[in-house]
């Protein structure tokens, strides 16, 4: 259960000064210097009931440097609630025979878990090289702690039909790790009417689980995002409110489990006879039949992306 404010909006303009609250969410931007500096502030609070009231701050300051040069940088503190398969789950994970009898390994929850928490800290910089050409690059450390671990508690012996030994596994508040990297972006418009955008990203990620035992050990994460990804654009205006736009998507391996990169091509043809309405059509996967993208943690078919032909219609009233 959540709880939330009513929505809001106060405003001060001989202090360029706004003041917003919606759904919980409160935020404050002050201008300094004519428009030199801008500092935005804002925090959320929110209630869960499983682990009470939580306070979430966010920070932005930004810098013009000059008319076409700008940098920023951003302070923001996150946190994931426990929820119900925190606290209470009883899954059983593998079943499985020994000489003294029947074995299982068993999920079970922790209703003492803390949230897990993310503080995260971005710098960025901005430059209008040319009219018609601008640079973004952006570096980021997100540091995180109280991550959810899995440790082995005490087995116990459970009645049958048949009767068998449960080895249990409960979440512990036990992992923290960081990641770092940085993305640079750049759109350029050579001519009236067409965009070209290129962006390149890189994470590193480092976690270790230590134990109650005091045992500490690189952990690897289920999901572990692609360390390279590399994305190249364009949109061009065509006549009759026609746009014609293609992306081709490089995605690298996934190592912790074991996905091959892929490279996508998309592409799009939209109309847009009024503001009110659009129509498009587009082609995603066009060049690959299929490739994988996930591999759930808890078995089955891995999710898959094949090719596909979709149309869309908007109406906006």
């Amino acid at each position: 259960a959540h709880t939330s404010s009513p929505d809001t909006n106060v405003s001060w303009s001989p202090a360029n000064l706004s003041f917003n609250i919606a759904g919980g969410f409160m935020q404050d931007e002050i201008v300094f210097l004519n428009g030199v500096l801008h500092f935005t502030a804002g925090i959320r609070v929110e209630h869960n009931s499983l682990s009470g009231w939580d306070a979430q701050p966010t920070a932005r300051l930004l810098w013009k440097v000059s008319p076409r040069q700008s940098l920023w940088t951003a302070y923001s503190l996150a946190n994931r609630s426990a929820d119900p398969d925190d606290t209470s789950i009883r899954d059983n994970i593998s079943i499985f025979p020994t000489p003294g009898g029947l074995q299982v390994l068993r999920l079970m929850g922790n209703p003492a878990i803390k949230p897990e928490r993310l503080n995260a800290f971005e710098l960025g910089h901005r430059v209008q090289v040319l009219k018609t050409l601008s640079l973004d690059s952006t570096i980021f450390d997100n540091q995180y702690s109280d991550l959810l671990g899995q440790e082995p508690g005490q087995p116990f012996a459970e009645a049958g039909p048949p009767p068998r030994l449960v080895i249990p596994l409960v979440p512990q508040n036990d992992t923290s790790g960081r990641s770092i990297g940085g993305e640079l972006a750049t759109q350029w418009m050579p001519v009236h009417g067409l965009r070209m955008m290129a962006a390149y990203s890189l994470i590193e990620f480092e976690f270790t689980q230590t134990t109650a035992a005091g045992v500490t050990s690189k952990q690897q994460l289920w999901g572990d995002p692609p360390r390279h990804q590399l994305q190249l654009s364009s949109a061009l205006n065509l006549p009759r409110h026609l746009e014609f736009s293609n992306a081709l998507s490089f995605v690298d391996r996934r190592t912790v489990q074991n996905i091959p990169g892929w490279t996508e091509v998309d592409s799009k043809l939209s109309w847009r006879p009024a503001e009110s309405a659009d129509f498009s059509l587009g082609v995603q996967n066009l060049f690959n039949k299929e490739h994988i993208e996930f591999i759930s943690q808890l078995g089955g078919l891995p999710t898959t992306l094949g090719r596909t032909i979709n149309g869309r219609f908007t109406w906006h009233f």
